[in-house]
Protein backbone atom coordinates (compact mmCIF):
# COMPACT_ATOMS: atom_id res chain seq x y z
CA UNK A 1 0.00 0.00 0.00
CA UNK A 2 1.49 3.04 -0.95
CA UNK A 3 1.70 5.78 1.86
CA UNK A 4 2.05 9.54 1.08
CA UNK A 5 3.42 12.42 3.06
CA UNK A 6 1.77 15.70 2.97
CA UNK A 7 4.28 18.38 3.25
CA UNK A 8 3.74 22.47 3.36
CA UNK A 9 6.66 24.71 2.86
CA UNK A 10 6.83 28.27 3.51
CA UNK A 11 9.88 30.21 2.00
CA UNK A 12 11.20 33.33 2.74
CA UNK A 13 9.34 35.25 5.93
CA UNK A 14 10.57 38.45 5.71
CA UNK A 15 10.27 40.65 8.74
CA UNK A 16 7.06 41.24 10.55
CA UNK A 17 4.81 41.49 7.59
CA UNK A 18 6.17 37.92 7.02
CA UNK A 19 5.83 37.20 10.48
CA UNK A 20 2.32 38.73 10.74
CA UNK A 21 0.99 36.65 7.46
CA UNK A 22 2.30 33.33 8.89
CA UNK A 23 0.19 34.02 12.66
CA UNK A 24 -3.32 34.75 10.83
CA UNK A 25 -2.73 31.97 8.11
CA UNK A 26 -0.34 28.96 8.88
CA UNK A 27 -2.93 27.24 11.12
CA UNK A 28 -5.73 27.39 8.68
CA UNK A 29 -3.20 26.16 5.93
CA UNK A 30 -1.81 23.39 8.01
CA UNK A 31 -5.56 22.45 8.88
CA UNK A 32 -6.69 22.78 5.05
CA UNK A 33 -4.35 20.96 3.47
CA UNK A 34 -3.91 17.94 6.06
CA UNK A 35 0.22 19.20 6.33
CA UNK A 36 2.02 16.25 7.97
CA UNK A 37 5.25 18.35 8.04
CA UNK A 38 5.56 21.69 7.95
CA UNK A 39 9.02 23.68 6.47
CA UNK A 40 9.62 27.33 6.48
CA UNK A 41 12.15 29.08 5.83
CA UNK A 42 13.01 31.59 8.25
CA UNK A 43 16.56 33.18 7.42
CA UNK A 44 15.07 36.81 6.34
CA UNK A 45 12.95 37.10 9.77
CA UNK A 46 14.59 39.10 11.46
CA UNK A 47 14.32 43.05 9.78
CA UNK A 48 14.92 40.86 6.54
CA UNK A 49 18.51 39.68 7.54
CA UNK A 50 18.78 36.01 10.07
CA UNK A 51 16.44 34.45 12.87
CA UNK A 52 16.64 34.07 16.35
CA UNK A 53 15.55 31.71 18.95
CA UNK A 54 12.52 33.76 19.76
CA UNK A 55 11.15 33.88 16.10
CA UNK A 56 11.94 30.03 15.85
CA UNK A 57 10.36 29.35 18.97
CA UNK A 58 7.37 31.09 17.68
CA UNK A 59 7.15 29.19 14.67
CA UNK A 60 7.77 25.80 16.10
CA UNK A 61 4.56 26.70 18.29
CA UNK A 62 2.38 27.34 15.05
CA UNK A 63 3.35 24.27 13.67
CA UNK A 64 6.66 24.37 11.74
CA UNK A 65 8.95 21.34 12.15
CA UNK A 66 11.85 22.32 10.17
CA UNK A 67 13.27 26.11 9.71
CA UNK A 68 15.70 26.14 6.84
CA UNK A 69 17.94 28.81 6.17
CA UNK A 70 20.19 30.19 3.70
CA UNK A 71 23.18 33.19 3.05
CA UNK A 72 21.09 35.84 4.48
CA UNK A 73 20.98 33.94 8.06
CA UNK A 74 25.28 34.65 8.11
CA UNK A 75 24.31 38.73 7.94
CA UNK A 76 23.11 38.48 12.11
CA UNK A 77 25.15 37.34 14.09
CA UNK A 78 22.62 36.60 16.93
CA UNK A 79 21.20 33.64 14.16
CA UNK A 80 24.55 32.05 14.90
CA UNK A 81 23.84 30.36 18.74
CA UNK A 82 20.57 28.96 17.40
CA UNK A 83 22.08 27.07 14.32
CA UNK A 84 24.28 25.85 17.25
CA UNK A 85 21.73 24.75 19.48
CA UNK A 86 18.76 23.73 17.85
CA UNK A 87 18.89 20.52 15.55
CA UNK A 88 15.57 21.49 13.33
CA UNK A 89 16.97 24.58 12.08
CA UNK A 90 18.72 23.82 9.38
CA UNK A 91 21.69 26.08 7.66
CA UNK A 92 23.17 25.62 4.47
CA UNK A 93 25.66 22.60 3.95
CA UNK A 94 28.13 24.85 2.07
CA UNK A 95 28.23 28.24 3.90
CA UNK A 96 30.72 28.74 6.85
CA UNK A 97 32.36 25.65 8.49
CA UNK A 98 32.64 26.92 11.93
CA UNK A 99 29.31 25.12 12.28
CA UNK A 100 29.63 21.34 11.45
CA UNK A 101 26.31 20.19 12.38
CA UNK A 102 25.26 20.75 8.82
CA UNK A 103 22.93 17.49 8.91
CA UNK A 104 21.01 16.98 11.76
CA UNK A 105 18.43 14.55 12.95
CA UNK A 106 15.43 14.44 15.11
CA UNK A 107 12.91 12.22 16.44
CA UNK A 108 10.42 15.18 16.94
CA UNK A 109 7.09 13.48 16.23
CA UNK A 110 5.31 14.08 13.11
CA UNK A 111 1.59 13.88 12.36
CA UNK A 112 0.41 10.21 13.00
CA UNK A 113 2.73 9.73 16.05
CA UNK A 114 5.65 8.52 13.61
CA UNK A 115 8.77 9.24 15.49
CA UNK A 116 10.94 7.41 13.24
CA UNK A 117 14.56 9.66 13.11
CA UNK A 118 14.20 12.67 10.21
CA UNK A 119 17.09 14.05 8.30
CA UNK A 120 17.25 17.13 6.75
CA UNK A 121 19.55 18.75 4.52
CA UNK A 122 19.67 22.05 2.69
CA UNK A 123 22.15 22.82 -0.05
CA UNK A 124 22.92 26.13 -1.50
CA UNK A 125 25.75 26.73 -4.03
CA UNK A 126 27.85 30.24 -4.09
CA UNK A 127 28.25 32.05 -7.28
Amino acid sequence: MARTLSVLFIGDIVGNPGMNAVRTFLPSFIQKYSAQCVIINGENIVNGKGLTEKEATELFALGANVITTGNHVWENWQSRPLLASNPLVLRPLNYPAWNSRACRSSRRHWSGGDSRPRRGLRLKSRC
